[in-house]
């Protein structure tokens, strides 16, 4: 189990943490579970950007060692629907006119602005939007951002 490798009963002085977000993909029924430890996802369906945050918790990183429930989501995919799972580092990236955080919300306006590219462009596109954000500002944490495109090519019978 990843939390008792973490932390366990017998050893509370550690706070390391994980933060985690993790996609289940059934390609019969198009159904899509996503669960996460203080991770969101950002969900492009329907032409509609959706944010859905993950459990407020991380695996481990605790002074007591406690059971966590991680939330379950349930989506139903169609063709051409994305999911954005990403790193803090982006969001938290300084940059941009002011020298202030992307934020989710910089985020989410760069992918509403690429979301009609194909995935092999999106990467490109936001190479170039990261990189003109930070400008000169040095890179403060790990960056990491994962589209997929679900396309269905034959329905299920």
């Amino acid at each position: 189990e990843l939390q008792i490798s973490l932390q366990n009963e017998e050893n509370t002085e550690t706070n390391d943490g994980l933060d985690v977000a993790v996609c289940e993909f059934n390609l019969k029924t198009n159904e899509m579970l996503f669960s996460s430890a203080m991770r969101p996802i950002i969900l492009y369906k329907k032409n509609k950007l959706e944010y859905i945050r993950g459990s407020k918790f991380s695996i481990g990183a605790s002074q007591h060692f406690a059971a966590k429930e991680f939330k379950e989501h349930k989506f139903i995919l169609n063709n051409n629907d994305c999911v954005y799972l990403f790193t803090d580092g982006l969001s938290d990236q300084f940059g941009g006119e002011s020298g202030k955080k992307l934020k989710i919300s910089g985020l989410q306006k760069w992918i509403i602005e690429m979301n009609s590219l194909p995935m092999n462009k999106q990467h490109s596109k936001i190479v170039k939007l990261f990189n003109s954000w930070k400008k000169d500002s040095l890179q403060i944490d790990d960056v990491l951002i994962i589209g997929i495109k679900y396309n269905v090519t034959t329905q299920p019978t």
